[in-house]
């Protein structure tokens, strides 16, 4: 008897850990586009200086006390997985996307076959409402409602392949949703920012919809394969890689202007402009998977550094 209750729980635990690991290579992918650098976008956005600040409760000179972290920078990290996790297996269970993924990530749970599309698509049933509820809790309602909005308009809507433009634009949207949920829970709930956190969300949004082809870069042959319109498909290479370096160098500058202050030193563009030259001059000088994939990296460690620019402004 006592053996049958041993062998049971050996199978269910393997079965959580399945689960788990499944859980984890839908997510895989984003955790340095998403969770990452959306994480410390808010982190560095409650840490903005006095003059400039846009979290009602804190900024460089009130900072949280450790407690406060504690408490709730697990809770901005959980819902950004749990809403990262919605969003990946809405998107992967595509046919469309299982199609790029055999060529580009065949590791992913429904390209592997570890998983069917049709449990896939249960798993997404069960998670909006628990998301929905943590949302709820956290008081990040709104940014998660404004995301699953714009996941509906990029999948099922076909947004992400109706048009290049519109494609970049829900790009951008997302990211917003994602820093704004994030921001949102660290700041307390809503009604915890200030009209410059608004303004600074929607520049990120410009600033990720105008530079996200850089994704498009390693992802060719797979979106090829699906058929869907990308800026180096329809317009060809060299005219992605000009606008990426060209968008690049651009926003290297204006993204850190918006937390300059009369007593900014010269130096605090430096981090932002050093990465940007060094992105938009890989861009144009090295072609090819395995140099693309490099630029992409690059490109997430970019938008990083512009991320922390209200913390930067705070120190130098």
């Amino acid at each position: 008897m006592s053996q049958n209750i041993k062998s049971h729980r050996l199978t269910r635990a393997k079965g959580i850990g399945f689960h788990l690991w499944t859980l984890f290579l839908f997510t895989k992918s984003d955790f340095k586009t998403m969770t990452i650098p959306q994480s410390m976008f808010a982190i560095a956005a409650v840490y903005a200086p006095p003059a400039v600040k846009c979290v009602r409760s804190f900024d460089s000179s009130n900072p949280p006390d450790l407690a406060y972290l504690l408490t709730h920078i697990p809770r901005m990290l959980f819902w950004l997985w749990l809403n990262c996790a919605l969003h990946d297996i809405a998107n992967q269970s595509l046919t469309d996307s299982v199609v790029e993924d055999a060529v580009n990530k065949p590791w992913r749970p429904i390209s592997s076959g570890r998983i069917s599309r049709t449990q896939a698509r249960s798993w997404l049933l069960a998670i909006i409402p628990l998301s929905l509820a943590v949302s709820l809790f956290f008081g990040a309602l709104v940014p998660m409602t404004m995301l699953v909005v714009f996941i509906w308009m990029y999948n099922d809507l076909e947004g992400s392949s109706s048009s290049i433009w519109m494609r970049n634009a829900l790009n951008g949207t997302g990211l917003m949703s994602f820093g704004c949920g994030a921001l949102t829970v660290l700041a307390g709930g809503e009604g915890s920012l200030l009209p410059k956190a608004y303004n600074w969300l929607f520049l990120t949004g410009l600033i990720v919809s105008t530079t996200v082809q850089s994704q498009d870069l390693p992802d060719l042959e797979g979106d090829k394969a699906r058929g869907r319109q990308t800026i180096p498909i329809v317009y060809g290479e060299s005219v992605a890689r000009w606008s990426v370096a060209s968008m690049v160098l651009l926003w290297s500058v204006i993204g850190p202007w918006f937390w300059a202050t009369e007593s900014t030193s010269i130096w605090f563009w430096a981090p932002s402009t050093v990465f940007g030259v060094a992105l938009a001059s890989l861009a144009m000088a090295r072609w090819g998977q395995k140099w693309d994939e490099v630029v992409l990296q690059l490109w997430c460690l970019w938008l990083l550094i512009i991320y922390l620019s209200p913390a930067f402004a705070a120190l130098v």
